[in-house]
C-alpha cells in the first residue's frame, strides 16, 4: 500500500502541473475578435454580381484558421445588432477587435484599401500595420489609415480597426477579391499585423 501511495502521488502531482499549465496557455494567448462585416439578411454592399458579405466572411474565416494556433479566436458572422457584436467582443475579452468589410462607390474607377481607427482610442498602430500589411500583401492602391466613428470602433474596448479591403464596384478589384488567392493573401496580410502586436 505504502508503494501505491509513493507512485499515486507523483503521478497525480505531474498530471495536475500539466492540467494547470494548459490551462494558463489557453489563458496567455491574445485573444482575437473577428467580425466579417454584414451577413445573414443583410448583405452589405453590392457590386458586380458579388455580395460584400460573402467576401468578408471568407476572408474571416481563412484568417480564424491562421490564427488558431496562436490566439485564442472568436468570429461573430452578422446578423446580430452592432451593440450586440461589441458586447460580445467584450465579454469575450478581446485583446484585439477587426471588422472585415470590402468598399463600394458610385465611382466605378474608385479602389484601394483604406483601414479605420477610433481617435482616442488604442487602435491607430493597430490599424497602421493592418493597413500596411494589406497594402504590401495584395498590391492595391493605399487609400490611408483614417479617424472613424463606427460602432465597432467606438463601443469596443480592445484595440479596433475596420479595414475595407477593395472596392466592390471596382471591375478589376471585384474580380480579384472573389479568388481564393486575394482572400488568402488578405488574410495572410491581417494575420502578420496581429501578430506583430505581441
Amino acid at each position: 500500500m505504502k508503494k501505491t501511495i509513493c507512485v499515486t502521488i507523483p503521478v497525480l502531482f505531474l498530471f495536475s502541473l500539466f492540467f494547470a499549465a494548459n490551462i494558463y496557455a489557453a489563458e496567455s494567448k491574445t485573444k482575437v475578435f473577428i467580425n466579417p462585416g454584414h451577413g445573414l439578411e443583410d448583405p452589405g454592399a453590392v457590386g458586380n454580381r458579388l455580395k460584400e458579405s460573402d467576401i468578408a466572411e471568407k476572408i474571416a474565416k481563412r484568417l480564424d484558421e491562421k490564427l488558431q494556433q496562436y490566439c485564442t479566436t472568436r468570429v461573430c458572422i452578422g446578423g446580430s445588432k452592432l451593440s450586440q457584436i461589441c458586447k460580445e467582443a467584450n465579454s469575450f475579452g478581446a485583446d484585439y477587435f477587426i471588422s472585415i468589410h470590402v468598399n463600394s462607390s458610385r465611382i466605378q474607377s474608385a479602389n484601394g484599401i483604406e483601414t479605420y481607427y477610433l481617435r482616442g482610442g488604442s487602435g491607430k498602430a493597430f490599424a497602421k500595420d493592418c493597413q500596411s500589411a494589406l497594402v504590401k500583401k495584395l498590391g492595391r492602391f493605399d487609400r490611408g489609415v483614417k479617424v472613424g466613428r463606427f460602432a465597432v470602433l467606438r463601443k469596443t474596448y480592445a484595440p479596433a480597426v475596420l479595414v475595407e479591403i477593395g472596392f466592390i464596384s471596382n471591375p478589376t478589384e471585384s474580380v480579384l477579391m472573389v479568388s481564393e488567392k486575394w482572400q488568402e493573401d488578405a488574410a495572410e496580410a491581417l494575420a502578420a499585423a496581429i501578430m506583430s502586436q505581441k
